[in-house]
């Protein structure tokens, strides 16, 4: 509002500035061309000297500026500049000397209308004044001459008719030159001077801009020399002339409405943000007063039972909120209550399932939790687990069973519905007075559970489906988990039963090998050096081939490496040692025979003699010991091996540490067995053997630090596989 209001008086202002240099150029133009009417007729001599002798030009001239606002004077040129006559001085030579009149002729001639030159001083009686001056034509548009006025602003006050205009008391009215002097004004304080906005204005001029706005503007002031202070300028260029309008008027006294009026609505603003206040501290007292007792009540049934309800809070949207926040309340409780309860059968038949009672067993305890949700008597629950069938019933008889089930799938004869993967199927339909709830799961494709329920259930009541979905799975899983379990250990039974029977047909096979290789080839073979030995002996009777006594030579020497190479051979395949003295002595053989043939120094360290293990763990233990001596031979690079064993009251412990080149655990574990072209595979024969006596193998090593193979057999494991 304020802002429009300024606007509007700008536009008042400017519009009073155009209309002031309309009128001015409009009277100055009547007086030029009243002049101009008398004197056209006397203008069309062609001679020049004859329009100078010829006085009744001056006295035209004198007769026609008479009353007009050209009271300083006029004066008449001919085509070239040159006086011809003036008034009201009779020698028009000062023309000459006080004027420019080529550059205001040639000025003149090219312009269609008259022009106003800037402010002059001339030189008698040091007068200021602007002149207009024109040129006068003939009919067929050809220069007669020139005719030129003099106006004094201040004495013939060309804005008089406006000092009683809208403008104010302390308001003033310009009329400016080209080059922004002040040339008539309202007040005469500022005449004949620049104004302070000279250069702004007089560009306005020249370019016929309008210009309005709030400026500042320099003022006397006899305590501080120069006061600043906001102005409101109108400034209108005249349509034709170098002159303007400008309208300035100091801004608290041109705005004054607008600043009064916003001062009002400034006092009104406040008053109506008090009242706003006011109004919204009621307006939250009446409703927070009503939430804070509202939640001082619900804080005080924190801890209660559902009997306590909230007090009465009226009809209003708190009374409202009340009774909304009551049944949600009593919603949420009876939630809470059926929540608990159902993650209280979920985790009862968690913990039934992880007694390992058996199938049967889990599902009659999920189905008696079925029947205690619904409020039911009678039931029955089927588990299908890879064409195996586990079926309890509670209350219902065969005939029951089957009649409920024939009537389930007649319900089913048109649209058989199958469950899809971890969705229950839940049906619920009437038969002979009684409801029947069908629900059917499939966890996975060859696992199925369904229950059929049969009871009586009160009008409204809504199934949830999610609880007994979420009952079933509880059970379906934990049967699941319970199958799988005791699948997984009929098949680790039956692989260790297999891995067993299979290393216990291989060392039979190694001894039937070695018995056969000893009974036949070695036999052979040490019967052929015996007879390369008795040829040898006789070599002398056959002079005929010298090289006959060196071949049966190198032929005996071949033959006795064989027969140390089978003896090895038969040694690595079912050393004899083993079965004729015993675990430790046969331990401490291999090491001595690994120095002998590797040049591996080992030691054998034992904390206790007296071993009671059977001979079958001797076996295996011996095997685990020959893996990891080969393992050290092809791989460790080592110079000594370390070999301990040690029994306690619980477990056999059997240690073999070098101080090879060692190597990365990890890395035999991350590479597949497929790809590592017999590294690793002693390791993993290692393992295998020790699983299978219930142990573990443990392998502490670092490359540049050598290995550590650690075997812990517990001795109830040992009794357990091989008793």
């Amino acid at each position: 509002m304020v802002s429009g209001t300024v606007e509007r008086l700008l536009q008042e202002r400017m519009s009073l500035a155009r209309a002031t240099g309309s009128y001015l150029e409009e009277v100055l133009h009547h007086d030029f061309d009243h002049i101009a009417a008398a004197l056209t007729p006397l203008m069309r001599e062609k001679s020049d000297k004859a329009l100078r002798d010829r006085p009744e030009i001056r006295q035209a001239l004198s007769t026609s500026y008479f009353g007009t606002v050209f009271k300083e004077g006029a004066f008449i040129l001919d085509a070239d500049a040159n006086p011809i006559a003036n008034v009201p001085e009779a020698d028009p030579l000062f023309l000459k000397q006080d004027l420019d009149l080529k550059s205001l002729t040639l000025q003149a001639r090219a312009s269609s209308l008259p022009i106003a030159s800037p402010l002059l001083f001339l030189r008698t009686g040091h007068r200021p004044v602007i002149i207009l001056i024109g040129s006068i034509k003939s009919s067929d548009s050809r220069v007669l001459g020139f005719l030129g006025g003099f106006i004094h602003p201040a004495s013939d006050n060309l804005l008089k008719p406006f000092e009683k205009g809208s403008i104010g008391t302390t308001g003033t009215l310009q009329l400016l030159d080209a080059t922004g002097a002040v040339i008539a004004a309202t007040r005469e304080k500022s005449l004949f001077t620049v104004t302070d906005h000279g250069s702004l204005l007089s560009s306005a001029i020249k370019n016929k801009k309008e210009i309005r706005g709030r400026c500042h503007a320099c003022h006397e002031d006899q305590k501080n020399g120069h006061a600043r202070e906001m102005e409101v300028l109108a400034f209108a260029p005249l349509p034709t002339l170098s002159l303007g309008i400008a309208i300035r008027q100091p801004e608290n006294e041109a705005l004054a409405p607008a600043f009064v009026l916003e001062r009002r609505l400034l006092v009104l603003g406040l008053g109506f943000i008090a009242l706003f206040l006011v109004f919204t501290g009621l307006s939250v007292y009446s409703v927070v007063s009503p939430l804070k007792r509202l939640t001082r009540a619900v804080k005080q049934l924190e801890g209660t039972g559902p009997e306590q309800k909230l007090p009465s809070f009226g009809k209003d949207e708190v009374g409202q909120l009340a009774s909304a926040v009551e049944l949600w309340r009593s919603r949420l409780e009876s939630e809470v209550r059926l929540t608990q309860w159902n993650l209280s059968a979920l985790q009862e038949i968690a913990e039934y399932s992880s007694r390992e009672i058996g199938v049967e067993a889990v599902l009659e305890k999920g189905l008696k939790i079925l029947l205690e949700f619904l409020n039911f008597s009678k039931g029955s629950i089927e588990l299908v687990y890879h064409q195996k069938i586990f079926s309890i019933a509670n209350g219902l008889s065969g005939p029951d069973l089957k009649i409920l089930r024939e009537a389930l799938e007649f319900r089913h004869e048109d649209s058989r519905k199958e469950p899809g993967k971890n969705a229950v199927v839940l049906e619920v339909f009437e038969l002979q007075q009684q409801t029947v709830v069908s629900a059917r799961l499939s966890l996975m494709e060859d696992l199925t559970i369904s229950s059929l329920l049969t009871g009586t259930l009160p009008p409204g009541t809504n199934l949830e489906q999610r609880r007994i979905q979420s009952i079933l799975h509880q059970i379906v899983m934990s049967l699941a988990n319970l199958l799988l379990h005791e699948e997984a250990s009929r098949r680790h039974k039956q692989s260790r039963e297999f891995l067993q029977k299979m290393l216990q047909t291989q060392e039979e096979e190694r001894r039937r090998i070695a018995r056969e290789l000893h009974d036949t080839l070695a036999q052979d073979l040490a019967a052929h050096r015996l007879e390369l030995e008795r040829l040898l002996g006789h070599a002398e009777s056959y002079p005929a081939d010298p090289q006959f006594r060196v071949k049966v030579k190198q032929l005996e020497e071949k033959a006795h490496d064989m027969l140390v190479g089978l003896r090895q051979m038969l040694l690595d395949l079912r050393p004899s040692v083993l079965d004729t003295m015993g675990f430790l002595p046969a331990l401490h053989w291999h090491l001595e025979r690994l120095k002998k043939e590797h040049g591996i120094l080992g030691k054998l360290s034992v904390e206790n003699e007296k071993l009671r293990i059977s001979p079958e763990t001797e076996v295996a233990l011996f095997r685990i010991f020959q893996e990891g001596l080969q393992n050290i031979v092809q791989h460790a690079e080592a110079k000594n091996v370390l070999v301990t064993v040690e029994q306690n009251t619980s477990e056999l412990l059997m240690s073999i540490e070098d101080d090879g080149k060692g190597f990365e655990p990890s890395s035999l574990e991350a590479q597949p067995i497929v790809h590592r072209q017999g590294h690793g595979l002693g390791v993993l024969g290692m393992k295998e053997r020790t699983l299978l006596l219930g142990g573990t193998l443990t392998i502490q090593s670092k490359p540049g630090e050598g290995a550590t193979f650690m075997i812990r057999i517990p001795l109830d494991k040992i009794a357990e596989n091989f008793l």
